[in-house]
């Protein structure tokens, strides 16, 4: 019977209430921690409470606007209320594509770049600032930064995400030398396309009816983008990304800290020349791309 690598262990995951933070936080407790599940929606929370409960861990719900300063701060005092420690945390909550132009006139571009910024690297230094008092009482602890390949290169129309995604990386290496003295270890993990849910940021910029028009549409596209984003022709899951933060909360990475883990597929890895690419399958790409991007525009 293996020992448990979480066992004992007090761990916060934003974000939780879904995708790549969902599956975190399940496995996480599957590994023996006690889990608090902060997010904004509380229904979908109490849902993988249950599951946790049901085989057998043990978890806290708590909604929470990584934006709001006070949310955050009231965050960690509930959890230190509810269970006495901090020993891990996992800044994961985002919001996901930009989706603008830098010159794009809609007044929605400026709000979703603010929304971003503060969800996506703001939120991540407030949790940081109210958790790491509780972790030094105890001259301990592990603080794990989801970043994305996104903070490495630049993509079209993603500027606020690929901004915020880099100063995530970089928090990340800043606080792992302000906090080495305290054997606080501060990583980051980098995910590439991981598919969490098909077509989310069609649904976020043209609304419900474009998303299904796009599911029934468009999957072999979206099927396509994911594997051709890397050399492995495969496609990530969110799993993915929680095995790698089981490792780095635990003692197995005791001695790693500032380091960032890239879970995608060899993207970042990728030489920008014809011979690492699949050109036949590039070409089919191509031609649904543009398809797609006409009829987007048409709405």
């Amino acid at each position: 019977m293996s020992t448990k690598r979480l066992k004992g262990k007090i761990a916060i995951v934003t974000g939780a209430s879904q995708g790549i933070g969902r599956c975190i936080a399940k496995m996480f407790a599957g590994e023996g921690a006690s889990v608090a599940l902060c997010a904004r929606s509380f229904e979908k929370l109490e849902e993988v409470k249950i599951k946790i409960e049901r085989a057998g861990g043990r978890a806290l719900t708590i909604r929470t606007d990584m934006r709001n300063r006070t949310q955050v701060k009231n965050m960690v005092k509930k959890i230190i209320n509810e269970f006495g420690s901090i020993d891990i945390l996992v800044n994961n909550a985002g919001l996901p594509m930009f989706g603008y132009a830098v010159d794009d006139p809609d007044p929605g571009a400026e709000k979703r770049y603010q929304d971003i910024m503060e969800t996506n690297l703001r939120g991540y230094w407030y949790a940081a600032r109210f958790v790491v008092p509780f972790m030094k009482k105890h001259n301990r602890g592990s603080i794990v930064n989801i970043a994305s390949v996104r903070g490495y290169s630049g993509s079209p129309n993603d500027s606020a995400y690929c901004v915020a995604k880099g100063g995530v990386r970089l928090l990340t290496r800043s606080l792992a030398v302000e906090l080495a003295p305290y054997n606080i270890r501060v990583n980051t993990i980098s995910p590439g396309a991981i598919q969490v849910k098909l077509g989310h940021w069609v649904l976020f910029r043209y609304g419900e009816e474009a998303l299904k028009i796009y599911q029934n549409k468009y999957k072999d596209f979206n099927d396509l983008a994911l594997k051709l984003n890397q050399p492995l022709r495969i496609t990530g899951k969110p799993e993915d990304v929680a095995y790698a933060a089981v490792y780095f909360a635990s003692n197995e990475a005791r001695f790693i800290t500032g380091a960032d883990l890239t879970v995608d597929g060899g993207e970042t890895a990728r030489l920008a020349e014809p011979s690492a690419f699949d050109l036949e399958a590039l070409s089919k790409y191509y031609q649904k791309s543009k398809e797609l991007w006409e009829w987007l525009a048409s709405l």
